[in-house]
Parts: C-alpha cells; sequence; structure tokens
C-alpha cells in the first residue's frame, strides 16, 4: 500500500541509538511492572539501572560510552530534590539546573551527557525525591527539550501521559533548541511507543527493538506526525505495508482482505490497544482506509 517504517534500517548510527531508546523503555516497563512508577523504593531503582549513586545527572557511561562523541556516556536520568535542589518542578516540565560541585570537570561531563541525550532525541528518567529524608521516590519519563548555558539550565518535558507531547511549547530565551534528522525519528518513535503502551497495536508484542512506527499517510521521517502514526512489530508493519490489513476507522475494527491470510494466520490477536488508536488522527486513519478498501478486485473481510 506504499506505507514505509519510518526508520533507516542501513545506518548504523540510527540502529545504534534505537537500541538504546529500547533499553530505556524496557526499563520503564519493568519499573512499571514493579508497582511504579510512585512511591517506589532507590533499591528498585538501582537494581534496573535507571539511576544509581548520588550524582545529579546518571550517566550509565558503561553502557552509553559508545553513543557518546566525548566517550563521557549519555544521560539517562536526572535526580531531582523536591526541597533541596533548585529545580523549577510543575506536572508538566522542570527547570533543572546545571550541576556545580567541587569537581568542574565531572560537571562538565554531566552537562554534555544531558545535552547529547537531548540531540539523540532519547527520553531520560526523573528521580524525584519530594523530601531530603524520604525513602521513597516518584519516577517520571521525560525529554531534555532546550538549554541555556548562559543562564545555566536544562528545560525537561515530562513525557508519560496519556497523550504524550514531545514538541516544545516556544520559549524564546533559550540559548539551544537541538533539532535533526536523527532526533525527530527518535522522538516519533518514543512518543508512538507511549501511545501504544510499547506494545504491536494488533499482537501485543512488547519487545522495544522489534517495534516500528508505520505511518498513514506514507510521509518522510522528517515530516512525520506523530498522530498519523501506528506501532507494529517487525512482522505485522510488513503485513500492514503490503495491505493485508488495514484500520477501519469508525469503529476502530482490524479488518483483513476477504481473499488474504486470515486475522489468525497472520498472527494478529491483541485487540486491547485498539482503542488507543482513537487518540490518532480519525481523517489520516479515514484517508488510509479509503486506499486500502478501493483497491481494485479486492473483497474485504472482518477480522
Amino acid at each position: 500500500m506504499g506505507n514505509a517504517p519510518l526508520s533507516n534500517s542501513s545506518d548504523a548510527r540510527y540502529l545504534m541509538v534505537r537500541s538504546e531508546l529500547a533499553r530505556r523503555m524496557r526499563l520503564w516497563q519493568r519499573l512499571l511492572d514493579a508497582g511504579g512508577p510512585k512511591g517506589v523504593r532507590p533499591e528498585l531503582i538501582a537494581s534496573l539501572g535507571i539511576q544509581r549513586g548520588q550524582q545529579g545527572i546518571y550517566r550509565a557511561a558503561e553502557i552509553t560510552k559508545n553513543l557518546s562523541r566525548t566517550g563521557a556516556g549519555l544521560a539517562v536520568a536526572f535526580r531531582s530534590y523536591g526541597d533541596t535542589y533548585t529545580d523549577d518542578l510543575s506536572d508538566v516540565e522542570m527547570k533543572y539546573r546545571y550541576p556545580k560541585t567541587d569537581r568542574p570537570g565531572f560537571d562538565d561531563s554531566e552537562i554534555a551527557a544531558a545535552k547529547e541525550s537531548s540531540e539523540l532525541g532519547l527520553p531520560l528518567f526523573v528521580v524525584h525525591q519530594a523530601k531530603s529524608a524520604s525513602k521513597f521516590r516518584d519516577v517520571r519519563l521525560a525529554t531534555v527539550r532546550s538549554w541555556s548555558d548562559s543562564r545555566g539550565f536544562f528545560v525537561v518535558g515530562f513525557i508519560d501521559s496519556t497523550e504524550p507531547s514531545l514538541e516544545l511549547n516556544g520559549v524564546g530565551y533559550l540559548d539551544v533548541v537541538p533539532r535533526s534528522s536523527l532526533r525527530r525519528q527518535i522522538r516519533l518513535l518514543t512518543e508512538a511507543m507511549l501511545r501504544f503502551d510499547t506494545r504491536c497495536l494488533v499482537c501485543g508484542c512488547r519487545i522495544p527493538e522489534l517495534l516500528e512506527v508505520m505511518n498513514l499517510e506514507s510521509a518522510a521521517s522528517n515530516d512525520a506526525d506523530a498522530r498519523d502514526c501506528l506501532l507494529l512489530c517487525s512482522l505485522h508493519a510488513t503485513a500492514f505495508r503490503v495491505g493485508l490489513f488495514a484500520i477501519e476507522p469508525d469503529e476502530l475494527a482490524v479488518v483483513v482482505r476477504a481473499n488474504g491470510p486470515t486475522a489468525s494466520e497472520i498472527g494478529i490477536t491483541y485487540r486491547e490497544n485498539l482503542d488507543r488508536v482513537a487518540l490518532l488522527d480519525r481523517e489520516a486513519l479515514r484517508r488510509h482506509w479509503s486506499k486500502w478498501s478501493d483497491a481494485p478486485n479486492v473483497d474485504r473481510l472482518s477480522g
């Protein structure tokens, strides 16, 4: 049907960043499965590898150093203290001050690691301790949207919502709002994973490495809108791309070809996520449905 997954499988850099994204989304899944993300013991956070030690910006350098230009690693988590740390915190974003310790070289490495995570479009974790004496932490998934070296802070937006938005609401005083094709691809995949609970829409596969963004409008990835995109595993992305099934836009039902493989043969077994399709642009669904259902000499059959 002309649809293409929004990635470049020949791009080694993309695949490396995508692998790191998959690792972080798996950590988020495991945190949720363990009863998080609120009221979590720090021991659990450390055992999962989300955040360890006392530093403000956790880099997991042993894992992320190969993705970093400097070899110092990428930021994985920010540590936030509600009553002692100078964060401006709200439900949707926070202003995270650059670290200033008696180890300026170390501080510079942490700041650079946060910037590189942002430039690559990777989400990170904010581990928040409301009070210094608290034994529990709240964890949120976020992204570094921009930063100001002259003012010494990052703008961090929280993205762990039912309908995440990774876009920056214009703040003209900031020095840097990073933009690149790779960043847009990774952020689009992140948003799709959050929107669809890091599951293939039709089989429930939860392996992040196997999930792909499929654009209903067949647009180039640089111009894609997350509201036009499905999240499918590699198998079902191929099946969708060659037209073996589509989503009926009014009932939000999976429909297969009457003269093609059945839903069972294709492996369409999971429907709990279909209500999330309602978050997408309904007109984009209708346009795709119209093209699919008008294909010549092909009947259709509800899956």
